[in-house]
Order: structure tokens, then sequence, then C-alpha cells
């Protein structure tokens, strides 16, 4: 009799066991499809997580515009643009007031985003599925409007990049050739009360955010109120800096335009390259 209520015992915890097993199983198996049915829609869309969600561009090599039409207002304002840039290649971007040449130029960067078609970094980055901020260390857009920021000359430039003491010395010096530039003038005083004109606050910012690691350099009418002599020291800093950059500047200045080995023209609701150094350019 003790043996048979022995294995009874053993025979019915056997059982519970088998129970608890068979049990822990299914809900393992309810729990995979459960995470699988979670992990798909991620895989699925990989690819553009993958664009959007820690990616890093270090540098701009190409730039492919294909079938784009650039929207103001819901309104087509640029249609039909198939333009490729290069790296190492300047361009002059020309246009009468109002065609559309900042628009254009802001939509390249993403600063203006209502277009169709697609712009394609490296052959491989579509700027509708990147965020600006992957590229945004190697790129630079100065306008008009573009401002210093509250602190120092020297935390101005330190906040843009450039951080050698040395250098930045010498290019404010180039800036102010007759201040004394002493630790109060460049690490004390707050930029905005710095007495300065409007070429030399254009070649300030010019100085500040333009450095080595840039790769594609936009100048939206920046180099207003600079004197020929200027420009050419710039375009001259500029090409020994970053001489592999792609350089677009919008300009309504024909001497810029005639330095420039290439001109993309902005008109009659488009935008042509009708000047290249590198590719023949068939016109109408």
């Amino acid at each position: 009799m003790a043996v048979l209520i022995a294995l009874l015992v053993l025979n019915g915890r056997l059982s519970a066991a088998l129970t608890s097993v068979v049990s822990k199983g299914f809900q393992m198996l309810v729990s995979l499809f459960h995470l699988r049915k979670s992990i798909d829609p991620l895989l699925e869309s990989i690819s553009e997580n993958c664009y959007t969600r820690g990616l890093k561009i270090n540098a701009v090599n190409t730039i492919d515009i294909k079938n784009m039409t650039v929207n103001v207002s819901e309104q087509p304002l640029l249609s039909d643009i198939n333009i490729s840039l290069r790296r190492g290649e300047s361009y002059a971007v020309i246009g009468g007031i109002g065609v559309g040449k900042s628009t254009l130029l802001k939509t390249l960067v993403t600063l203006h985003d209502d277009y169709r078609g697609s712009i394609i970094y490296n052959s491989l980055y579509d700027a509708k599925t990147i965020d600006r901020h992957a590229f945004s260390d190697c790129v630079v857009y100065l306008d008009m409007n573009s401002t210093f920021i509250k602190g120092s000359v020297f935390h101005n430039f330190y906040i843009r990049g450039v951080r050698h003491k040395e250098r930045i010395i010498q290019l404010v010096r180039s800036v102010f050739s007759s201040v004394n530039i002493d630790y109060e003038f460049l690490f004390k005083t707050d930029i905005s009360q710095i007495p300065m004109s409007s070429g030399q606050r254009r070649k300030l910012m010019l100085y500040m955010t333009i450095n080595e690691y840039k790769s594609l350099i936009i100048l939206d009418e920046a180099l207003i109120n600079l004197s020929p002599e200027e420009i050419m020291a710039i375009r001259k800093y500029i090409a020994k800096l970053s001489p592999q950059a792609i350089l677009l500047i919008a300009t309504h200045d024909r001497m810029i335009s005639n330095m420039m080995p290439n001109v993309i023209k902005v008109d009659n609701n488009t935008a042509k390259l009708i000047r290249s150094s590198t590719v023949k350019v068939i016109t109408n």
C-alpha cells in the first residue's frame, strides 16, 4: 500500500511538472508570436530608420537633383530641375529678384521642404528620408540675415567649430585692421557691443562659419557690401581651407558670376546649368 501511495504521489508530481512545462512552452510561443508582430514593422522600415536616426554624414561629395518641382504656398515656383553638383566645384546662382534663388538653395539643405522629385546626397541618401542634422556639421548656409549668437567674439568662433586661438586672432585682425585685438576685445566684450560696418559683419560671419570640415558651402547673397578685393580674398580663403567643397554663391553681382567656372541660372520658373567646367552645356 505504501508503495502504491508513493507511486501515485510521484505520478502526480510528474504530471504537474509536465503540465507546467507545456504551459510555459505555450506561453513562450505566444510571447514569441507577439514579439514577432511587434518587430516586423520595424524590420520593414529599417532603411528609413537607419536614415533618420543615428546617421552621420561626414561630407557631402555630390548632390543630384532629379525632376524637382519646388512649391511655395502649395503653388509651383520652380519646376523640371535636373542638376548635378560635384565636390571641388564652384557655382554661381544667378537670376532676377524674387525668381526663387534663395528658395532653391534652402531646398538643397532641407530648410525648405515643400518640393517633389528627389535630392540625392553622395548618390545614396535621399533628402526626404534623412534629418538635416545628419549632415549639419559639414554644411554652411549663410544669407543676409545670418546673425551672431550672444557672447564674445571667441565664443562665436568656437561654437561654429573654429577653435584655434592663434587662427582666430589672425582672422579677427584681418577684419578689424585698425583695432587693438586684446583679451577684453576677444574674450570679454559681447559681440553685439563691438562697432562694425555691414561689410565687417559679413566678413567676420564668413570667417567664423567656414572651416576645413565644411564640404557644402552656400552663400546666399552673403557677399553684399564687400569690395572686389575682399570677395577675392574670401574666395581664396575658401579654396585654401576647403578645396574639395561644393561652393554655391547666389548673387546679382556680375563680377562674382564671371569669376565662377559654373553658373546656374534661375529664370522662367526653372533652374538650369548654363555654364560648366566639366560638362558640355546645350542651350536653346
